[in-house]
């Protein structure tokens, strides 16, 4: 059982757990902030099913550039998970406050003696740069190109984490402590089998959507020319970070698939094409699926618990809308 209390005004969340439900009792406190978000709301679940108490932030992005009330939710906790990170329209918004609200962060870690800070970043910060050989290896030394990455358009999103990481790692206040940086490759929890998807599907769209890269899988982001056509015919970098883009993409869809969905796009190169592949695959419902989603809504609870018969309920129906408004 979780109870939550807010205080106002700073809106601090703080969770427990009671004790029966507690797998590894302990009387430590984490904060982390940005509690709401996708990632964070496995971190806050996976503490406290450790018995550790949390104070969750979920405060508007702006906030963040408040250090007296992050000094308050972070004070007397033993470690900081730091996810939160500004969604804006305006770029020069979100770089300010993401860069300005972690240094934030940083400062009233250190001041409240915290020995442990995990910051979330994301894998295009040490990836993107046209300059660096394929084969290279990637470790903490590796950056990727802003400027690169503001001409060509391509991983804007990560120029938050970018701008952000570069600094903090030489942080002199937060010296004899620890700081580590996850570098998240993915976000996708789904699995694609045979039966889920249009569930899988509307995941992988949000994602695609939401760092502005859709342009590669639906075509209309073509990978440049591999040589640029002047006087003397040369290399084109951006060749070469599309390649990578596309790899990354790759990567992403055939790490989220299920071993019994893998063959169907084993062979292939882009991530376009496995994607067309699934797509001509599974996008069209079997009549053998859309006759068991029926059974479903019409099958009476019979031993399934209410909660139980109610999920199965809501996850046939919502299967069922989402294949209408995909197909239809």
């Amino acid at each position: 059982m979780i109870s939550c209390t807010k205080s106002k005004p700073k809106m601090r969340v703080d969770y427990h757990m009671s004790s029966n439900a507690v797998v590894n009792v302990c009387a430590q406190t984490v904060c982390v902030t940005g509690a709401g978000g996708f990632v964070a709301s496995g971190i806050v679940e996976l503490l406290l099913r450790r018995g550790y108490t949390v104070k969750g932030t979920v405060r508007d992005p702006a906030d963040l550039l408040d250090i007296q009330s992050l000094k308050e939710a972070i004070y007397g906790c033993k470690g900081v998970f730091h996810t939160a990170c500004p969604i804006s329209n305006d770029p020069e918004q979100v770089v300010k406050t993401a860069v300005n609200g972690t240094e934030n962060v940083i400062i009233a870690a250190a001041e409240a003696k915290v020995g442990r800070v995990v910051y979330t970043s994301s894998i295009g910060t040490v990836y993107m740069d046209p300059n660096k050989s394929p084969d290279a290896v990637v470790d903490e030394s590796c950056w990727s190109d802003l400027q690169f990455c503001k001409t060509t358009k391509m991983a804007l999103s990560s120029l938050p984490s970018s701008l952000t990481e570069l600094p903090i790692t030489n942080d002199a206040s937060f010296a004899n402590r620890t700081l580590i940086v996850i570098n998240v490759a993915t976000q996708a929890p789904l699995k694609l089998t045979e039966t889920i998807y249009f569930p899988w599907k509307k995941q992988f769209d949000a994602l695609l959507i939401g760092y502005d890269l859709y342009g590669f899988i639906d075509g209309t982001l073509p990978c440049p020319p591999s040589m640029l056509s002047t006087q003397e015919t040369s290399s084109n970098p951006p060749y070469t970070f599309g390649v990578r883009q596309d790899s990354l993409l790759l990567s992403a869809i055939l790490t989220s698939l299920s071993k019994d969905v893998y063959h169907f796009v084993s062979s292939t190169e882009t991530s376009r094409e496995a994607w067309q592949k699934l797509a001509l695959t599974f996008a069209k419902p079997s009549c053998q699926r859309l006759m068991h989603l029926r059974e479903c809504l019409i099958r009476p609870q019979g031993s399934r618990s209410l909660p139980e018969y109610l999920n199965d309920v809501k996850s046939a129906t919502d299967e069922l809308a989402l294949i209408n408004h995909l197909t239809g």
